[in-house]
């Protein structure tokens, strides 16, 4: 399953808040913007939106960080990831089609439980993550770059390759100024000091020298036995392969025999007997191809002449055929013909229908004539609320008259209420007489005070009923002034009141006779248009509508009969046609009721005899071809013939018994010469090459068996006397050999001898045991090398290839040597190079290479995330930067890829190797 980000969604992270990004592709994206756009910003919120937010995510308010990513799949599906906040206390929410998960556990499920190292470290990484291989220092991801193993369980090679020089250097060493030397160095300055002793004491007693001048005597008469014994066993053995070879030698010339009893053929033709034999098969094929196909020619041209077609039928086909094209619209049209009678009859009753309900004088023309214009209808309509207008505005003057009476009529009474009542009223009255009333009240106060000879009280009541008495006349001033304008008043609103009842009275007057004024000019109207005068315009516009019903039934009318009369026409001239085509046949015209029937007829007997004229024509064509054929059959026999005489005079015979008794003999002495090749080369392989060659067939030519088998026999009895001499003079040098070392053992001379054999033994167990220990060295070493270069993790081999393509060749390998966790790599000429050797940027193409053999290692297990590079490819040279985007294309294809950069020079890289399938950029500065 691939997984893709498809919208990215940042809510608060960074410098970045509220930021949506252009939806992404589910292959390679590219997003570029200047330093501090927000890419690497981008990468790490990637990665905490999959495997959360730590407690150092920094947003700008100091808030919480989160966003939301939608997420698909190559099977249509989608998911929703909201994260908000930070460490365990993060609200995660995964929705898809199988309903909301919260938490880690359904996101863990959705990313394969690949863990945040991992992710960080092998699928979205930087240039700085890049260029540093302690960024791939995970467990997992160490054991599929460094998994090869020798399947030892807990033995190091390499402490067993330490453990054998140790004991080999303890054992020997070629220089050591060591205090304690290694043991073969001790053992050969002791055996060096022994020998020396022994040179000292050649010096030996007389029976002892004789026993070494003889041991001398015998070894060399050893010596010339054993070289007599080797001559003797090479002459048994000569005699031996000489004896072999008899029946081959006699069996070679009895070849040599027959071939000379043969008569000589020097020349035949090259598998001349197999060429004749297939001529001959061919001639025979041939001769019988040709009769077949001057049968086949006569049957064809017997077929020809009996096929006759009617010419002057196939010259009507063109007629025909476009008449038969259109028998299915004659069909059609004949039957829409009697419809179309049917509605014209049905058209023409509502049309007549029509024109009686609008009246007497309607007729077809009046209707074409009477003016149904939408300027017509506007008028009406126009007039319609006029009228309206006019009747509202009468009505409204004669409510205003109406209104208007009633209030003079409230003024009246006013008026005369107001004359009425007098001065003031009922209310001024009381006010009038309250105040004189008071007054007294008040005087008869200041009587009864003076009484009691209160005489200041008393001269302000007395004071106080002035004053009031005062007030009353004044007050009742007051009441005349304001009785008099309250009556002017009221007679001057009167007076208004009867000048506006005038007025509206006067226009009630002119609406009611501009109303009928527009009546009588809408009279006048009707009657120009031919309307009953007493028709409303409401009453107009549905006559007209009527009218417009009455016209379009005139219309459908005329068009149905236009429509009847072009069937008429179509039906009438395929009818002409069809009786063209049968007076050119000779044939009656039929009625346009039997037309189909005739033609149908007469296209059968077309199909007939065109099928006739394509047999004819098949058959000129088939006899034209046979013709070549046999004339082409009648050259290949003149060539066979002129080939079977070309063998002939290269054979030297000129006739076919001949050819074969030659061929025969021919073949014969081919057959001897190669028994006699075979045989001759057997001979010389008994020989023992070619040089001894001349010798053997001497000696074969001049022997007979019995001479050979004689030989064999006192060849064997020389080398077993020999055998015997052998023997006798090896015994004799033993019984030497022991006297002379009992003597050494009686003296100082045996103790050291005895003392050099023993140091010698040593020096020889020693010496095998370090030759063992150099050997097991040397091969372990060479089976680690030969193991190192053909059981590397699947991962560095994928690498590998990677890196080939990045480098152009220039570096063919990676590798991990064997149980160590450093890398190697192996240029063109097999040579090894370690990493720190390389550039910087080689380093960068080399983990760059290392990381897409991973991603595909992932891939195999099933593991398809998204893959998040930033500027990965600013240390690339152009060349290898072109194959790292080749590279990135390809693994586009099962991962989802977004490539980051600040470089325009990137940018232009990717447009320019991938052309028209590069992804359109995204400009982080100016989305979102």
């Amino acid at each position: 399953m691939k997984l893709w980000t498809k919208r990215v969604r940042v809510g608060n992270f960074g410098v970045w808040r509220d930021r949506t990004l252009p939806p992404l592709g589910p292959g390679l994206n590219l997003l570029y913007g200047p330093n501090e756009a927000g890419k690497t910003t981008l990468l790490m919120f990637l990665r905490a939106m999959l495997f959360g937010f730590d407690r150092q995510a920094v947003t700008l308010d100091g808030a919480e960080p989160g966003g939301v990513l939608t997420l698909a799949d190559d099977q249509g599906r989608e998911w929703l990831l909201e994260r908000w906040g930070r460490g365990k206390k993060a609200r995660v929410t995964l929705s898809g089609a199988f309903g909301v998960s919260t938490g880690e556990t359904g996101l863990r499920d959705l990313l394969h439980n690949v863990s945040r190292p991992v992710y960080a470290n092998v699928f979205a990484f930087s240039l700085s993550e890049l260029s540093d291989l302690r960024s791939l220092d995970h467990q997992e991801v160490r054991e599929l770059l460094y998994s090869a193993s020798l399947g030892l369980g807990g033995i190091s090679l390499a402490r067993v390759a330490s453990d054998l020089h140790k004991e080999a250097e303890n054992l020997f060493k070629p220089v050591s100024r060591a205090q304690k030397k290694p043991e073969i160095n001790q053992v050969l300055g002791e055996l060096t000091q022994v020998r020396h002793t022994l040179a000292e004491l050649e010096k030996q007693p007389e029976e002892y020298q004789g026993l070494v001048a003889e041991l001398a005597r015998i070894e060399q008469e050893i010596e010339a036995l054993s070289a007599r014994r080797e001559a003797a066993e090479a002459e048994r053995r000569r005699l031996q392969r000489l004896e072999e070879a008899w029946p081959v030698w006699e069996n070679w010339q009895e070849v040599a025999a027959d071939l000379a009893a043969l008569p000589v053929v020097d020349t035949f033709p090259e598998n001349g007997l197999s060429r004749f034999e297939s001529l001959a098969a061919e001639q025979e094929r041939t001769e019988q191809e040709r009769s077949d196909l001057l049968r086949a020619q006569a049957a064809a041209q017997q077929a020809h002449q009996d096929l006759s077609p009617d010419f002057r039928l196939l010259d009507q086909a063109p007629a025909l055929e476009a008449l038969w094209e259109n028998r299915p619209l004659f069909e059609d049209r004949r039957a829409e013909l009697a419809r179309k009678e049917q509605e014209l009859a049905a058209a023409k009753a509502r049309l007549e229908e029509s024109l009686n309900n609008l009246g007497t004088g309607w007729d077809e023309e009046r209707l074409e004539e009477f003016p149904l214009s939408l300027t017509w209808r506007q008028g009406v309509r126009e007039r319609q609320q006029s009228l309206e207008d006019a009747r509202q505005n009468l009505r409204h003057f004669e409510t205003l008259c109406h209104q208007q009476g009633g209030i003079i009529r409230d003024r009246e009474a006013a008026l005369e209420q107001a004359r009425t009542a007098g001065l003031a009223g009922r209310s001024g009255w009381f006010s009038r007489w309250g105040l004189v009333l008071a007054g007294g009240i008040m005087l008869g106060a200041a009587g009864v005070l003076a009484s009691f000879r209160l005489w200041p009280y008393a001269i302000g009541a007395a004071a106080g009923a002035g004053a009031v008495w005062l007030l009353a006349g004044f007050f009742r001033v007051h009441l005349r002034s304001q009785f008099r304008r309250h009556v002017s008043a009221l007679t001057a609103e009167l007076e208004r009141a009867a000048e506006t009842l005038n007025w509206i009275q006067s226009e009630r007057d002119r609406a009611r006779a501009k109303l009928d004024d527009m009546m009588a000019e809408w009279q006048e109207r009707l009657a120009a248009s031919g309307f009953p005068a007493a028709l409303s315009p409401a009453d107009a516009l549905e006559l007209a509508q009527e009218v417009e019903r009455a016209r379009g039934h005139l219309h459908s009318y005329r068009e149905l009969a236009r429509q009847r009369d072009t069937l008429s026409q179509f039906l009438s001239g395929f009818a002409s046609r069809l009786g063209d085509i049968c007076r050119e046949l000779n044939l009656p015209e039929a009625p346009l009721h039997e037309a189909n029937s005739l033609l149908v007829r007469l296209k059968q007997e077309l199909v007939l005899h065109q099928e006739i004229l394509s047999k004819k024509t098949l058959l000129e064509t088939e006899i034209l071809a046979l013709t070549g054929k046999a004339d082409t059959l009648e050259e290949a026999r003149k060539r066979l013939t002129g080939q079977v005489q070309e063998l002939f005079q290269a054979a030297g015979v000129d006739n076919e018994e001949a050819f074969r008794q030659q061929a025969e003999v021919f073949q014969r002495r081919q057959d001897l010469l190669a028994t006699s090749r075979h045989l001759s080369v057997q001979l010389r392989l008994l020989a023992g090459g070619e040089a001894a060659w001349a010798e053997f067939h001497q000696t074969l030519a001049q022997s007979t068996q019995a001479d050979l088998r004689a030989g064999l026999e006192r060849a064997g009895r020389a080398v077993s006397d020999l055998d015997a001499r052998l023997a006798q003079a090896r015994e004799d040098k033993g019984s030497l050999a022991t006297r002379r070392d009992d003597l050494e053992r009686t003296e100082e001379l045996g103790k050291h001898l005895l003392v050099e054999q023993t140091l010698a033994a040593r020096l020889q167990n020693l010496a095998g045991r370090w030759t063992i220990l150099a050997l097991s060295r040397y091969f372990l070493e060479q089976g680690r090398r030969r193991f190192e270069a053909d059981s590397q993790p699947l991962v560095l081999k994928e690498a590998s290839r990677y890196f080939a393509e990045l480098t152009e060749g220039r570096y063919i390998r990676v590798m991990a040597p064997l149980e160590d966790e450093n890398l190697l790599v192996i240029n063109r000429q097999n040579q090894h190079v370690p990493v720190e050797r390389l550039s910087r940027g080689a380093v960068e193409q080399l983990y760059l290479a290392l990381r897409l053999a991973l991603i595909q290692a992932y891939h195999q297990k099933g593991v398809n995330l998204p893959l998040v590079l930033d500027d990965t490819l600013v240390n690339f040279d152009h060349r290898r930067a072109r194959q790292a985007v080749r590279l990135l294309q390809e693994m586009s294809a099962s991962h989802q890829l977004l490539l980051f950069t600040c470089h325009p020079h990137i940018v232009s890289l990717v447009n320019e190797t991938l052309g028209e399938a590069a992804p359109p950029g995204i400009n982080l500065e100016e989305s979102g």
